[in-house]
């Protein structure tokens, strides 16, 4: 477990700068050209948070890391394990990519396995999705979180109104687009543990 939490908190995050004998590699994607305001988002800001708390619990020397490793509980070590992976999880579905593609399909799977709930970390506003998407989505979304009689009141407004009044509407529902919503808790957690 120490070689692998050395590994983590020097390739898997940027958290350390220091190279081992260690062949693991990890890549990282960074969300912040997947959409517009998302690198100002609450889970964004959450993540740099955690990387910048770790940096600031490892040595500053990379010579001290694996001694400094040694001496830490398990507890913090799965820590820093889960912050560098994190960091490598990449769930964003490209334009060009089915919904079906196996890294998504895992992304749902593991979204499920730690009970992930995106409504947590995102709403429907304007510039996050009711701009970029036809009225008709965003008068079927308030109908599906709201009503049919607010998503009717709503259908004769010009799509810059629209997008206000169905932000307002919106706000504080939970509702997601279904790319968003995460797959049946159990079908997830059955599935990790099989692979």
């Amino acid at each position: 477990m120490i070689r692998l939490v050395n590994w983590s908190s020097v390739d898997g995050c940027a958290i350390a700068t220091q190279r081992t004998c260690l062949d693991l590699r990890a890549t990282s994607t960074d969300m912040r050209g997947s959409a517009e305001g998302i690198g100002e988002s609450r889970a964004l800001t959450r993540i740099a948070q955690r990387q910048a708390d770790w940096a600031q619990k490892l040595p500053k020397e990379p010579d001290q890391l694996w001694d400094w490793l040694l001496t830490q509980e398990s507890v913090t070590l799965m820590g820093l394990i889960a912050v560098a992976s994190a960091c490598t999880v990449n769930a964003v579905q490209k334009p060009h990519e089915r919904a079906d593609h196996a890294r998504l399909n895992h992304a749902g799977r593991l979204a499920a396995a730690v009970g992930l709930d995106m409504a947590q970390w995102w709403q429907p506003t304007g510039p996050a999705y009711l701009a970029r998407v036809p009225k008709k989505l965003i008068l079927e979304a308030v109908a599906e979180a709201v009503s049919l009689e607010a998503a009717d009141n709503l259908s004769g407004l010009k799509k810059d109104v629209l997008i206000a009044n169905a932000g307002e509407r919106l706000a504080g529902t939970g509702w997601l687009p279904t790319i968003l919503r995460a797959p049946a808790a159990s079908q997830g957690v059955d599935a990790l543990a099989a692979e």
